[in-house]
């Protein structure tokens, strides 16, 4: 099994950062993200903590489809699609 922030790493790959200016969709967020790798709410924030401290994934504030405030989203940089790439 793949670590944890390997997993977060393809997850957010199959979201183009280029095509997200203003709404994001759920999956970007940490209860999207933890969701969709099975772990819970406070795993996956450490998870992208370090993501983001390596330079693998930008955080933006954003509205969230079907929400009524923004909130972070996780987009995966360059950077982290080279790093899946070469994994």
């Amino acid at each position: 099994m793949l670590p944890h922030w390997l997993r977060a790493l393809h997850h957010l790959k199959q979201y183009n950062p280029d095509n997200i200016d203003y709404v994001a969709p759920f999956d970007l967020t940490q209860d999207g993200i933890a969701d969709a790798l099975g772990i819970t709410r406070p795993h996956a924030c450490q998870v992208l903590q370090g993501l983001v401290y390596e330079g693998y994934v930008e955080k933006r504030l954003l509205h969230i489809s079907g929400g009524r405030r923004r909130r972070n989203a996780y987009l995966i940089s360059s950077s982290g699609q080279g790093m899946v790439m070469a994994v």
